[in-house]
Formats: C-alpha cells, sequence, structure tokens
C-alpha cells in the first residue's frame, strides 16, 4: 500500500518585543522584572496563535502565519495585558522612582512616545496607577489591530506588519556619596590632612568638600568626607577614587583606593531632601 505523508512546516513572523532598560546597569539591560501574561491575554494568545517567548530583559511575541485569521471574527482592536514584579530587593534605591514600599506602574504602547511605553523618556510618576500592590509591580498593555491590518480584514489583502519594538526605560537614581573613616586615633586626628581625588579622567564630575570629625555610633571616633552634589548609582561607576594624605615634602601622597557607592547602604535625609549613600572605610 502506498503510504501518503503530509508535510507540515511552522512560519512565525516577530510581532513585537518589549525590552526593560535601565541606566544603572553598565549593559543597559535590566532583568529584574518578571513578566506574566493576564489570565484573558492568555486565551487570547491561543486564540490567535500568537508565541510568547520571555528573556532575561522582557519579552517577544510571534505571530504564526499559517494560521487564517482573515474572519471578521477576529476583527476589531486586541489588548494583550502582562502582568510583572520586581525580583531585586534594592530595585527601588538604585531607580529614580518614588521611594514607597507599594506602587503600581502601567506601561502602555498608547502612551503616544512612540516606541516607548511611558509618557516621558524615562520612567516617572505619571505611569503610576491607583491599583493595590504588593512592592514595586504593575502591568504593560499593547494594542494591536486598530485598523484590522493583522487580523480579521476579510476579503480585502492584509497590510505588511512592521515589527513594534518597545522599550521601558529606568534611569539611576541620584546620591550623595558619604565616606566615613575610622581606625588608628593618631590617623583619624589628622583627618584635616586628608582628601579624596579622582583616579584617571573625571567622567562622572564629582568632587568631595572637606573632611569633618565625627564620632561614630559605637563611640569610636571618625570623619567624614563627602561629595559635592549627587551622582547616578551605577553598577559598574566610570571612575574611582583615592584617599590621599598631605606630605610636607611631596605634596599628595597616594594612601589607599575607595570603594564605590553599593545602593544597599542608600539613605534618606528628610530635612535636605536629599539621598546619600554611607560607604564605610577603614584606616
Amino acid at each position: 500500500m502506498e503510504k501518503i505523508s503530509f508535510r507540515y512546516t511552522t512560519a512565525f513572523s516577530l510581532l513585537a518585543s518589549v525590552e526593560v532598560l535601565h541606566e544603572y546597569y553598565s549593559s543597559g539591560r535590566c532583568a529584574d522584572l518578571i513578566f506574566q501574561p493576564s489570565q484573558e491575554t492568555i486565551m487570547l494568545l491561543r486564540q490567535y496563535s500568537i508565541l510568547l517567548k520571555t528573556n532575561t530583559s522582557g519579552f517577544t511575541l510571534l505571530l504564526d502565519e499559517n494560521r487564517d485569521l482573515s474572519s471578521p471574527v477576529f476583527g476589531g482592536v486586541l489588548r494583550l495585558q502582562f502582568n510583572f514584579r520586581n525580583r531585586n530587593p534594592l530595585f527601588l534605591n538604585f531607580t529614580d522612582i518614588p521611594y514607597n514600599n507599594d506602587q503600581y506602574y502601567v506601561f502602555s504602547s498608547n502612551s503616544n512616545n512612540g516606541t516607548v511605553l511611558h509618557p516621558n523618556e524615562q520612567v516617572q510618576e505619571s505611569s503610576l496607577k491607583d491599583y493595590p500592590s504588593d512592592g514595586f509591580s504593575g502591568h504593560v498593555e499593547l494594542f494591536f489591530n486598530t485598523s484590522n491590518e493583522l487580523f480579521g480584514y476579510g476579503d480585502s489583502e492584509r497590510q505588511g506588519h512592521v515589527l513594534s519594538e518597545y522599550v521601558i526605560r529606568f534611569g539611576a537614581r541620584k546620591t550623595a556619596w558619604k565616606y566615613f573613616f575610622y581606625g588608628e586615633n593618631s590617623l583619624v586626628d589628622l583627618y584635616s590632612d586628608f582628601s579624596i581625588k579622582s583616579k584617571g579622567r573625571d567622567e562622572m564630575g564629582m568632587f568631595f568638600g572637606a573632611p569633618e570629625k565625627v564620632t561614630l555610633k559605637n563611640g569610636s571616633p571618625a570623619f567624614t568626607i563627602t561629595s559635592d552634589g549627587s551622582s547616578p548609582l551605577l553598577d559598574k561607576p566610570k571612575e574611582l577614587f583615592t584617599l590621599n594624605k598631605a606630605a610636607s615634602n611631596t605634596g599628595q601622597i597616594y594612601l589607599k583606593s575607595l570603594p564605590n557607592a553599593n545602593p544597599k547602604y542608600l539613605n534618606y535625609n528628610e530635612k535636605l531632601n536629599i539621598f546619600y549613600t554611607e560607604i564605610f572605610v577603614k584606616l
């Protein structure tokens, strides 16, 4: 008996992508948000044969080209919702958004800002919504087929679809850097002889004020040196700093390299309305 076989091949085209960007990260991409489609969207993805593929910094939607969706049944606007939650406990510390525990954001392709899913160039309070929230969370809503260009076009020719590459862009929180130097009393007592210098090019434009003697909470003597103004927190800062000490014969002498600001040690001065990061260094 002659065997009859059928070969079926799948062909997917890119429908849309969403990528989360963050200036805190040297790569520019943010992997801190986890996306999941809503229950209604799960059913719509199946109905329209749209494949969801998640990646480290967002997700992609793929359209099955073999599926006939020309029936008027599929006409009209298609809204897809993807809920997200944050998995980085320090996200709020290094992100330039309101410093509140529970916030719900909505990012939409109807933002009227091209492929950016929020009204401003970076995420701001304008995307905050009054929804119940547990931590930093929200959803992305994408709208397709506003003119039946993809589905439900009946007897008319299907219009060509251009991939929509959407982005969500976060800014880095700006903080002052406050160094605390402690150790041998003989060194701490010479606090006025110390200063912080940039090692290499001054790309961030950070400068530091004069040292001030303080007492730590445990009673130990120390001195502080604080930056003039604030700079954005970065996972890999572009500039390195050194602690220097005045010498009678040679001027400034190099003492040691200094660590950069860590968002883990973020603080807020309510009186001055500024954020600052504490950095403790043993002499």
